[in-house]
């Protein structure tokens, strides 16, 4: 005998899988058409000749784990399972029929069979998980309003799916750690950034920073070396964008402006445009006064803007001019004096500032 044609259920497809839902439509229709109740691996791969000896065997291991099939001494029968509130209903003929079976409504107080239950377990999903789910199935069903025939095979399709979510979820969480004192990008983040052309001493020394800083905010991840690769690029450009003339140091004339790539560089943070901009011409006045010159001009304003936004943020009504002076009076090793300032000079820049504010009405 070779058969035609068989017809299977999405409903079952989707269930079982399609190789294990043309296996266990085969076996029925050979069984029904031979008028027999057993049959053997032979006559299967007769009739299937798309699989060798080896792939028929797995997928017939399968629908016996499922309990769909029953295997004893070579000989392959179907498998009748006594269902909850189901008087002597052959298990194949309610997970795989339903073409014979009309489309219902979810019912409120609706349960899964045992048979459910079971299958599920064969999945590794324990009973509690299962039913713990329950209500949430009922629930969401019900609101679509939607109709099935075999509401017990939606409900394992779905406990099964939440099952893998659940798993996904524990398998990323015990990968998630917080970030220690000693940690140290890996060598295909180090490959990435050497590509990207940041050198091998900007990077040692972004480390620190980078490490003490979500060491503070005691977060923990999965990712933190996509987290600091994103870090360095973002300082990379900054660096790189704002070193205009770094060999040639200038004082600061009094129609100097910041460059686009200064407001490029300040678009990667939270400062806006306004208040950055609102800073100019203080800038520019204090640092003619002194007659300084210096190679970026941009990167110092940044330093000066950003500076300016934190002690805002930190401490909104305070005197604006004390964090200025403060931030002007910062001098940096390379560029100034290392004396340390005496009062008398501290109260002179006071002065100074005072009189430029007065004459310019600041």
């Amino acid at each position: 005998m070779k058969l035609d044609s068989i017809t299977i259920s999405k409903e079952v497809v989707k269930t079982l899988g399609l190789n294990e839902a043309i296996l266990l439509e085969t076996i029925k229709n050979i069984l029904a058409v031979s008028n027999i109740k057993e049959i053997n691996t032979q006559q299967i791969l007769y009739e299937t000749t798309f699989w060798n000896l080896e792939e028929l065997e797995e997928h017939l291991r399968s629908l016996i784990s499922k309990g769909l099939l029953q295997k004893k001494e070579e000989k392959i029968f179907l498998c009748e399972v006594q269902l909850k509130k189901e008087k002597d209903i052959p298990i194949h003929s309610t997970y795989s029929n339903f073409e014979n079976r009309e489309e219902t409504y979810l019912e409120k107080e609706w349960e899964p069979s045992l048979y459910s239950i079971e299958q599920a377990g064969e999945y590794g999903i324990p009973e509690e998980f299962a039913l713990s789910h329950l209500h949430e199935f009922i629930q969401f069903y019900r609101e679509k309003k939607e109709q099935n025939r075999s509401w017990d095979m939606k409900f394992l399709r779905y406990i099964i799916k939440q099952w893998r979510l659940e798993e996904i979820k524990n398998n990323i969480e015990t990968k998630r750690k917080p970030i220690n004192k000693d940690w140290l990008p890996d060598q295909e983040a180090l490959k990435i950034l050497f590509e990207a052309g940041v050198t091998k001493e900007f990077i040692n020394k972004e480390i620190p920073e980078f490490t003490l800083y979500w060491g503070d905010r005691g977060e923990v991840s999965d990712t933190w070396n996509s987290k600091f690769i994103a870090h360095v690029r973002r300082q990379w450009a900054k660096s790189q964008n704002l070193i205009e003339n770094a060999d040639l140091p200038t004082p600061i004339s009094m129609n100097w402006l910041p460059s686009e790539d200064f407001y490029a560089v300040l678009s990667l943070t939270d400062i806006n445009r306004d208040f950055a901009d609102s800073s100019i011409k203080e800038f520019i006045l204090y640092w003619k006064e002194t007659g300084q010159s210096h190679n970026s001009w941009n990167s110092k304003f940044f330093q000066h803007v950003k500076y300016l936004w934190e002690k805002k943020l930190e401490y909104p009504g305070k005197d604006i001019d004390k964090q200025i002076e403060a931030n002007w009076a910062t001098k940096d090793k390379k560029e100034f004096s290392t004396e340390i300032p005496s009062k008398e000079s501290k109260e002179r820049v006071k002065s100074k500032l005072k009189q430029l504010k007065d004459k310019h009405q600041i």
